[in-house]
């Protein structure tokens, strides 16, 4: 609900930037053109977003308290250790449906996407995706697809998980590893 307001150009009180400049330039509100031009997941989360908002209109609130849990949990745990690493996504990455596909193999193929990233577009947490090597594609194993790892860092502590970063790239070729 969040993320169908953000795309509305509306304030959620989320700790985040507003692109003013890119909100200029979506032309809000939305025409019916511009929505026909939007990918099936933007479709969907306009209008998840906006069912959200009508029916539900409790749930963004009562997620903005969870995640100011979560953010909680995260802290404690990165006072236990300077960094958290995990895989940027719990699937590999799966080849876009045609445009015209039904909606529901866009979804399919977003499944396991956003888990282990979307947490942290709402604790704020900084973290930094980079690439690591291959893995075997779902669709077809012959195929290798670019897998990626997130390191995640406490608040104001960016240049520790830029050095972690930078230290294993320089010490892995992820294109052979």
């Amino acid at each position: 609900m969040g993320n169908h307001m953000g795309m509305l150009g509306r304030a959620t009180g989320r700790r985040q930037v507003m692109l003013t400049d890119l909100l200029a330039r979506k032309e809000l509100p939305y025409s019916a053109a511009a929505i026909a031009r939007m990918n099936m997941v933007s479709k969907d989360g306009l209008l998840a977003g906006e069912y959200g908002w009508t029916h539900y209109p409790l749930a963004y609130p009562k997620a903005v308290n969870l995640t100011r849990k979560l953010r909680d949990a995260y802290d404690a745990a990165l006072e236990q250790v300077d960094l958290l690493v995990m895989p940027t996504t719990v699937t590999p990455s799966s080849p876009f449906p045609a445009p015209d596909a039904p909606p529901l193999d866009h979804a399919r193929a977003a499944s396991g996407k956003l888990e282990n990233t979307s947490p942290f577009n709402g604790t704020g947490h900084p973290a930094l995706a980079m690439p690591i090597g291959f893995v075997p594609a779902l669709a077809d194993p012959a195929v290798q697809v670019p897998a990626s790892m997130q390191i995640v860092g406490r608040f104001f502590d960016e240049v520790r998980i830029l050095q972690t970063a930078f230290a294993w790239e320089n010490a892995y070729d992820w294109k052979t590893f």
